[in-house]
């Protein structure tokens, strides 16, 4: 669970992606927040739509788009 504390390390988002998609495809962007949970996207954060036990994350995707 992702906590409401401001956070204090950014990542570019290449670097996070590396390896998972061609780097030539990821726009320069820098990550403030990683979250599980749609419902605590904010600006600047990267929601990883993962399987859950009842359904999966990708559900959720379109309502973490801010």
């Amino acid at each position: 669970m992702m906590t409401s504390a401001t956070p204090t390390t950014h990542w570019k988002l290449a670097a996070l992606l590396d390896g998972f998609v061609p780097l030539s495809d990821i726009p320069q962007a820098t990550v403030s927040q990683l979250a599980l949970n749609s419902r605590e996207v904010s600006g600047g954060a990267l929601f990883m739509a993962c399987a859950g036990t009842q359904t999966h994350g990708m559900h959720y995707a379109a309502d973490s788009v801010s």
